[in-house]
């Protein structure tokens, strides 16, 4: 059976088609992870850009974006264009990549002071 597709329109009248975050596996995760094997610890926000562009690579099935260079040339064969991206279109596909983002990078559970104070949890804090 094929895998749906979710099509998106970008602000600037362009497309994005995306593949089914259901479809991902580990493997794709360690790709996108492997794209981003020697982060640069000088610059903590060039891995979170690395991250956010491997996604996009993995995750646009199809796209056509006029004002791009090559409209119809894929991420994951032209990463570049990514940086050509207008910020609102960029936004845009960043928005609908959270299901898929959160597929392979959940949100760590936190413990806020309500939690440690539920006085019918039944167990104690680990740490406080």
């Amino acid at each position: 059976m094929p895998s749906k597709t979710t099509r998106i329109d970008l602000p600037s009248g362009g497309w994005v088609e995306l593949r089914d975050p259901e479809s991902i596996r580990a493997g794709d995760q360690e790709d996108i992870m492997r794209g981003c094997a020697k982060p640069d610890l000088d610059r903590p926000l060039g891995f979170g850009f690395d991250v956010s562009n491997g996604l996009k690579c993995l995750m646009i099935e199809k796209w056509d974006v006029p004002y791009l260079q090559e409209p119809t040339r894929l991420p994951v064969d032209a990463p570049w264009q990514l940086r050509e991206l207008t910020p609102p279109d960029d936004r845009a596909l960043d928005q609908a990549l959270l299901p898929a983002q959160q597929c392979l990078f959940p949100t760590p559970v936190s413990i806020d002071d309500k939690q440690l104070e539920d006085k019918a949890s039944p167990t104690t804090p680990a740490s406080v």
